[in-house]
């Protein structure tokens, strides 16, 4: 993950870039429009042919032998109903690894907590013993691995005594080295890309050059070769890959 100061390995990794997105933008001009809205409306109706696969998660375990969610039986019970449901705000739960809060397309949609938003800092406002839990709460706490369910598992083994000849406890064990060595590669990767930015960004300060991604994507080419544009190449490089600043990246 870690980015090499180089301009060529940046220029290779644009033009990579360039060629990728040409192949996801492009539209075939001979698609069958008919055929294609046939297929949806198939789909929609559950009926596939020999080595189609349906779409199992809005299906109805009881009538259709899919473990779904039963959206589409649903949908068909709604459109029995001589009136339409009155529409109602839905708070859902997010149990999961979490979420950025700041993200621009959640952040005016998250579930906010009044009274501990409206209340003193520090303090367990509505007593359910969390404080300042302003938009729910992260049982994970800032643990680097408990994120992984192989770590639960191999905590519980652990604590249940398992001996380490048990077939199963060493497969665990297993993929929970791979999984840590893979967190800490990236880790350590995320660092080392956040350090070649910062000091990418004091070559530009420091030269009066702009250090914001999409003001530098105009002035790039007419930048003196060397430091600054070195500099500058970094700092686009993880912008147009990741699609994050300098500040995104040290959040990550």
């Amino acid at each position: 993950m870690k980015l090499q100061n180089k301009p060529t390995g940046f220029l290779l990794l644009i033009t990579a870039f360039i060629i990728s997105f040409s192949f996801l933008s492009f539209k075939p001009s001979d698609l069958n429009k008919e055929k294609f809205n046939s297929y949806l409306i198939k789909a929609f109706e559950n009926k596939f042919g020999e080595g189609d696969l349906p779409d199992w998660g809005v299906m109805d375990p009881d009538k259709d032998g899919y473990e779904g969610t039963r959206t589409k039986a649903f949908y068909e019970y709604i459109n029995t109903l001589d009136f339409v449901p009155e529409r109602k705000e839905v708070i859902v739960a997010v149990i999961d690894s979490g979420f950025d809060t700041d993200h621009p397309d959640l952040k005016d949609n998250i579930w906010i907590n009044e009274i501990e938003m409206n209340g003193a800092a520090g303090v367990d406002d509505d007593n359910n013993g969390y404080v300042d839990d302003f938009h729910g709460w992260n049982f994970l706490g800032n643990a680097k691995y408990l994120s992984l369910e192989v770590t639960r598992e191999y905590k519980r083994l652990k604590k249940a005594g398992t001996p380490k000849t048990d077939p199963y406890y060493q497969k665990v064990m297993e993929e929970y080295d791979s999984k840590k060595d893979e967190t800490i590669s990236t880790s350590d990767g995320v660092s080392e890309t956040l350090a070649e930015l910062i000091e990418a960004e004091a070559i530009l300060k420091q030269k009066g050059v702009t250090t914001d991604p999409e003001k530098l994507q105009g002035i790039s080419m007419s930048l003196p070769e060397g430091k600054v544009s070195d500099a500058a190449s970094i700092i686009l490089g993880v912008y147009l890959f990741f699609g994050m600043d300098k500040n995104e990246l040290d959040r990550t």
